[in-house]
């Protein structure tokens, strides 16, 4: 007897994705019938959903819920966010930051992905990507 796993990234976005292209390259999630709860993110919602956590915890006004829903909010999110916040951005990349003037994750994904890649390694321009909301 045989048995296979067959595992899918994201595989109900991109089931999504094949009836309506016109999510492709937006932020997407699938909810659950029964509690609401994610069963798959594109990888666009990745950058988004944890800064998004990471506000919805850390700050009362939101109570904790918040949510980044336009291309403004992404961007102040992404000015206010500490860079050694950043998924990816590790205590050796920090102080590497840190020395260069890189405060938030803002100023890290102002950088141009050739600079962050030739700067640091294909990790950081990965990281870099997912703040474009890419991946």
């Amino acid at each position: 007897m045989y048995y296979a796993v067959v595992d899918c990234d994201n595989c109900f976005v991109s089931c999504e994705r094949v009836f309506r292209p016109d999510l492709n390259g937006k932020p997407v999630v699938v909810l659950s019938n029964n509690d609401g709860c994610v069963v798959s993110r594109s990888n666009e919602a990745k950058t988004l959903a944890k800064m998004a956590s990471h506000y919805a915890k850390k700050y009362e006004g939101y109570q904790h819920c918040c949510m980044i829903d336009s291309d403004e909010k992404c961007e102040r999110a992404l000015c206010l966010y500490p860079v050694e916040e950043v998924w990816g951005i590790g205590r050796r990349y920090f102080a590497r930051l840190k020395n260069m003037g890189i405060k938030t994750a803002y100023d890290f994904a102002s950088h141009t992905r050739s600079w962050v890649r030739t700067t640091f390694n294909v990790v950081a321009e990965r990281t870099w990507m997912e703040l474009h909301g890419s991946y």
